[in-house]
């Protein structure tokens, strides 16, 4: 096999063989008797093939670093400076919400419990912060100088008093934040 990068006439010549020929037949797509027809058609079709496999491998390859930033940082709520990953992480948004992403590729994101929202990014953010600042320190008064895990904090806390005789209202929440809020319940009210 020649590298792609080393031809003078591109990935045709590497992609145009007769054993990606006969792969193109055994799928059931018929090539024309003519020579060059043949030839044309194979050469459109291995074209649209490699690039599905470009970007199929480019999007495993962003999957694989979504995940790794997960296991760095226990959320998928990445920031603006990861600007190629954050732009991919909102560009699967999108898609999935357009109803235009693959179920493969949702069953993927799924099995790794991807957010399909922003806000649910925040949220798991959020919620693991607070049980890494209660393991650190004991209890959940955060400080007001860390404010952003304070509002939050103070919001779950409002959310839970203002219903803490039914618990009811939190189904309108998805089932894991319901459980995870009922886990904070015990570590916001006992401070």
């Amino acid at each position: 096999n020649k590298d792609v990068s080393n031809t003078k006439d591109g990935p045709d010549d590497t992609l145009l063989n007769e054993e990606n020929l006969k792969k193109l037949v055994e799928l059931g797509i018929e090539i024309e008797d003519d020579s060059s027809a043949k030839k044309e058609r194979a050469k459109r079709l291995m074209d649209l093939t490699f690039e599905i496999a470009v970007h199929d491998e480019r999007w495993m390859k962003s999957f694989r670093q979504v995940c790794a930033f997960k296991e760095k940082f226990g959320h998928f709520s990445v920031p603006a400076e990861y600007k190629e990953l954050s732009n991919w992480v909102r560009h699967q948004r999108y898609l999935y919400n357009a109803k235009k992403l693959s179920d493969d590729r949702v069953a993927l994101l799924d099995s790794v419990e991807f957010p399909w929202t922003a806000e649910a990014a925040r949220w798991n953010r959020m919620y693991e912060e607070l049980l890494s600042f209660h393991q650190e320190h004991g209890h959940t008064n955060v400080p007001s100088k860390n404010a952003e895990l304070y509002r939050w904090t103070q919001q779950q806390r409002k959310k839970l008093l203002a219903r803490k005789e039914s618990i009811s209202h939190l189904r309108s929440f998805d089932d894991q934040k319901t459980e995870r809020l009922l886990a904070l319940k015990g570590l916001l009210l006992e401070d």
